[in-house]
């Protein structure tokens, strides 16, 4: 199950996807709830709709690991890019 919880105003963090914008919530990941993903709420639509830019993708792929469930091979190719998932 997904988590989307909001971080206090007070912390100076920036987006770790687009890395412009202020991080507003954080994304609990069931592979590591541990360590959430800090992100702008662009940016977590993006993730949470597995749609992410190829270079957002990277981002967080370069600190969260992309064995992560939303940023899984399964769902994005080699280069970060979005893949078409297949209608039944």
């Amino acid at each position: 199950m997904r988590q989307c919880l909001s971080i206090p105003m007070n912390h100076d963090l920036t987006c770790e996807s687009c890395q412009s914008a202020p991080a507003v919530l954080e994304v609990a990941d069931i592979s590591d709830p541990g360590r959430p993903f800090r992100v702008c709420s662009e940016c977590e639509r993006r993730l949470q709709a597995l749609a992410l830019r190829p270079l957002e993708w990277f981002r967080l792929a370069a600190l969260h690991g992309w064995g992560s469930y939303l940023l899984c091979d399964d769902f994005y190719d080699d280069d970060g890019a979005r893949m078409q998932l297949e209608k039944r």
